[in-house]
């Protein structure tokens, strides 16, 4: 999980760096090797909703979120952050993306 942490930060930054030229595709990529590599990466997990949402994909995030909702009950027994489970309750009312926080 050391390594993990320590790879966080850098392929967040490959997933910004990957947006911002509009190559979304590699963005997703970079998000989903993050959460596989750390499934309780909640950091990735939004970013992951919020890239889906804004490219009219909203199911797709709201599956993101449920994926991980069952694999932190499971792994912790706990429950997302509020801000996450905002965010999962915006997406499931207007199906859109709100600003990010």
């Amino acid at each position: 999980m050391h390594e993990v942490a320590q790879l966080t930060p850098i392929a967040g930054y490959g997933a910004t760096d990957a947006s911002a030229v509009g190559n979304t595709d590699r963005a997703a990529d970079i998000l989903h090797f993050i959460a596989e590599r750390d499934p309780l990466a909640e950091d990735a997990y939004e970013a992951l909703m919020r890239h889906y949402a804004r490219a009219g994909r909203v199911v797709d995030a709201l599956q993101i979120y449920a994926r991980y909702v069952r694999t932190l009950e499971v792994q912790l027994g706990l429950e997302p952050s509020a801000n996450l489970r905002t965010l999962a309750d915006k997406l499931r009312a207007d199906r859109s993306v709100p600003a990010s926080d």
